[in-house]
């Protein structure tokens, strides 16, 4: 199955382009804020990182719907313009359903954002094995989020490899 339906057309910004805008990065979940201790009292203090924060009924939720619901909180952290965040979720997606494109693609935009081309194209590889009908030189060549990288010659050689057409198999006599 192709998840390209989920994905922006190629003239459209990109699912994952930065806004205009781009706010700074903020650090996920460490601000004080009010909790609940033991005894039903309300505290201040600092809350529990998003990956230690138990979500209700999320071990019997399927691995799609996890990860969809995960790439979405990676989406919203992302264009609220924390990175930490977004690649926290995105990692969680990939890994909640291996085989769900999308999540693989925001990804590696989040580690060209970064800066991060070998780790960029390692998703993208990844998500071309997923979905290989998806135009991603194309897709590459648009999306601003790899513009950082998009030059550099070890991304570009990295690319190149990667949609490069692999040479027939051709069995061997035993």
């Amino acid at each position: 199955a192709t998840f390209s339906v989920a994905l922006a057309p190629p003239t459209a910004a990109p699912a994952s382009a930065a806004p205009a805008s781009t706010p700074p990065t903020t650090t996920p979940a460490t601000d004080a804020a009010p909790r609940v201790d033991a005894q039903g009292g309300l505290t201040v203090g600092t809350a529990p990182p998003l990956e230690e924060t138990p979500i209700p009924g999320e071990k019997d939720e399927a691995p799609r719907v996890r990860a969809r619901r995960l790439n979405t909180e990676g989406f919203r952290a992302y264009e609220a313009g924390d990175r930490a965040t977004a690649l926290a979720q995105y990692r969680k997606a990939t890994q909640a359903d291996p085989a769900f494109a999308l999540p693989w693609y925001n990804l590696a935009c989040i580690e060209a954002l970064e800066g991060r081309a070998d780790a960029s194209l390692e998703a993208l590889e990844t998500f071309h094995r997923i979905d290989p009908e998806v135009d991603l030189r194309q897709r590459i060549e648009t999306d601003r989020d790899f513009a950082k990288v998009r030059e550099q010659p070890q991304f570009r050689q990295g690319l190149e490899a990667l949609l490069r057409p692999a040479p027939p198999q051709v069995p061997t006599a035993r």
